[in-house]
């Protein structure tokens, strides 16, 4: 109100709240973004790290599921040589034959020893590998033995079993004579698993 000489002039002044209305408006869009942003990164953040705490835990049950896939086929294959033996022992005529089978029995309890004290390793190893033990070994007498091993299983199933050796003495060769015959047995395992009956191995 201005006052005059012999009145009041009054003032009344408008101004218009669209602009500040959309203002507030921008603004509570602009929070309501940045809140989306920051709970989408939140979110994401999370997942990732974690799939990176869980990764290792996925990895360790996949190694323990292989693992144990992987010893019960390295056992299985000595186990079935023992059985075969007994199974052949009882069956035995003469006293060589028995002890023949019995020295089969006590062999392949060796291996099977060794075996589970290479598991027990890997078990405890971080690195994942065995040791070697590298020495000069006669390669047709490593197929010899394997061959006897299994020569009474396969005669359990009917299916014919022979071996094939060059006429000539091989070379002696530097190996892990003990992993060649490991690899041999899983693959005569392996075999008279699949083979069916009157096959030919």
């Amino acid at each position: 109100v201005v006052s005059k000489e012999k009145s009041a002039l009054g003032y009344v002044l408008l101004y218009p709240l669209s602009r500040q209305s959309r203002q507030i408006v921008t603004q509570r869009i602009l929070f309501a973004g940045v809140d989306a942003v920051a709970v989408c990164l939140l979110f994401l953040f999370s997942r990732i790290f974690i799939q990176k705490m869980l990764r290792p835990l996925e990895e360790n049950r996949k190694n323990q599921i292989h693992f144990t896939a992987s010893a019960s086929h390295e056992l299985r294959a000595p186990l079935a040589v023992i059985l075969s033996s007994a199974e052949a022992m009882r069956k035995a005529d003469t006293q060589r034959e028995q002890l023949h089978f019995l020295q089969m029995i006590q062999s392949e309890g060796v291996r099977m020893q060794r075996l589970i004290a290479d598991l027990l390793l890997l078990t405890h190893s971080d690195s994942g590998t065995l040791p070697m033990h590298v020495t000069d070994c006669q390669p047709d007498l490593l197929l010899i033995d394997a061959y006897e091993k299994y020569e009474l299983a396969a005669a359990d199933k009917q299916i014919a079993f022979s071996i094939q050796l060059p006429k000539e003495d091989l070379p002696v060769c530097r190996a892990d004579a003990e992993r060649i015959l490991q690899l041999l047995s899983i693959l005569l395992d392996n075999a008279l698993s699949y083979t069916p009956n009157g096959g030919a191995i």
